[in-house]
């Protein structure tokens, strides 16, 4: 198609692709690939005619199309349902002076008053029809609502429904064919959506929660319904779909949390304290031990106190005898062999001193156990008697051992 420019005597060009946004009609396709004639009439319209019909287009609205302040041009097309016995125009048209447009068809001409066409105001009614989930028919009528059930009550839906399809239509007595529709899920959708002349829906996988679906419907000439038909409806989730399920996992993981963090720190504390009366047990028997070793140093010392004194006695019983016999006078036999006797008697003292001391030994390491006996204690006092008799006579010292009674029996341990 080719456009005469009076302003600077040239012609563009336009092809079916550059074209196609300027003769959409309704239902967004072009409406005709091979125009014949192009008519104006005396209120700024267009009028194209082709094989398929005469269509027409505003100037107005094309002209904000070249400047970029539409993206969309509406038509109106006019073909045997508007009242022509054929819709294709075979030739070049004209305008009479009376404003009306002459096309020829191929059947006969066709004639437009464009003063006489009249527009209609009344937009088209949008109705649901049918509400499928799954492929099953849900009977909306028990939840209709509204003048005329213009809207819906909600629906509830069971949980685990994957397809929902939602069919509409529109009430119009000229063209409804023609009409187009918009629609929203809202919930699921931003904005609304051109679907055409589409007459359903389809949504799949739709999470669990509240939907409401709107359909607006618009005829040929622009007019969109004032009010949209809307249905409203509820996916239930599953049980681990609910927001209380979450909440109740949020709290459960929570206490758990804190359940955790409480019984270790309990168990914790209370291993500090195990640990605290552990120290103080054993810081308890340390300072036990210490005081018993501190005892036993000291009977140590008087042990050994008391043993030097054993060993001594016998030692200087001993010694005295044999420093008489080498330093003194030569003494008589009987004499030398009592100092003899006496030194024989402190060393077998001297010895069982020992042996005691080697059995002391053994009784510390467990190998030996004391044994109490009944025994006279007058012949042992008497024996030592001896021994510290004679030592005491080189001093000049006398004194006598005389036991009464003869017998006195007690409790020794050896």
């Amino acid at each position: 198609m080719n456009r005469f420019d009076n302003t600077n005597g040239k012609f563009t060009v336009y092809t079916t692709g550059q074209g196609a946004a300027q003769t959409k009609d309704t239902r967004g396709r072009l409406t005709e690939n091979d125009v014949s004639t192009i008519l104006e009439d005396d209120k700024g319209y267009l009028w194209l005619a082709g094989r398929n019909g005469i269509s027409r287009i505003a100037k107005k609205e094309l002209a904000d199309f070249a400047l970029g302040k539409t993206q969309q041009v509406n038509t109106e097309t006019y073909s045997e349902k508007d009242g022509m016995k054929s819709r294709w125009v075979v030739g070049p048209g004209c305008k009479t002076r009376d404003g009306r447009l002459w096309f020829p068809t191929s059947v006969g001409a066709v004639v437009i008053d464009p003063d006489r066409i009249e527009k209609n105001t009344l937009a088209p009614s949008p109705i649901i029809e049918k509400f499928m989930v799954d492929g099953e028919i849900v009977n909306i009528k028990s939840f209709s609502g509204g003048a005329g059930g213009r809207f819906f009550k909600k629906a509830p839906l069971p949980p685990g429904k994957k397809r929902l399809e939602l069919y509409y239509t529109a009430v119009s007595f000229i063209d409804p064919q023609k009409i187009k529709f918009k629609i929203k899920l809202e919930g699921y959708d931003n904005d609304w959506v051109d679907v055409g002349v589409l007459r359903n829906a389809a949504y799949n996988g739709l999470a669990p929660g509240h939907y409401t679906f709107k359909v607006t419907a618009c005829k040929q000439d622009g007019i969109w319904s004032a009010e949209a038909t809307s249905l409203s409806f509820y996916l239930r989730p599953y049980f681990y779909q609910a927001v209380w399920f979450y909440i109740s996992a949020v709290l459960f993981v929570l206490a758990a949390v804190f359940s955790f963090y409480h019984i270790r720190v309990g168990r914790l504390k209370a291993r500090e304290k195990e640990l605290n009366e552990l120290v103080r047990s054993r810081t308890a028997e340390l300072e036990e031990q210490s005081v018993k070793l501190k005892e036993m140093d000291k009977i140590k010392s008087r042990f050994f106190a008391t043993i030097s004194h054993e060993f001594r006695t016998p030692l200087t019983l001993i010694l005295g005898p044999l420093e008489q016999m080498l330093t003194g006078p030569q003494e008589k036999e009987k004499e030398q062999k009592n100092k003899m006797r006496l030194m024989l008697r402190n060393s077998r003292r001297l010895l069982g001193l020992i042996n005691q001391l080697l059995e002391l030994s053994k009784f510390d390491s467990g190998a030996m156990k004391l044994q109490a006996v009944r025994k006279n204690i007058v012949p042992f006092l008497k024996g030592v008697c001896t021994h510290l008799i004679r030592w005491h006579c080189k001093r000049n010292w006398s004194w006598n051992f005389k036991p009464t009674p003869k017998t006195f029996p007690c409790t020794m341990i050896r």
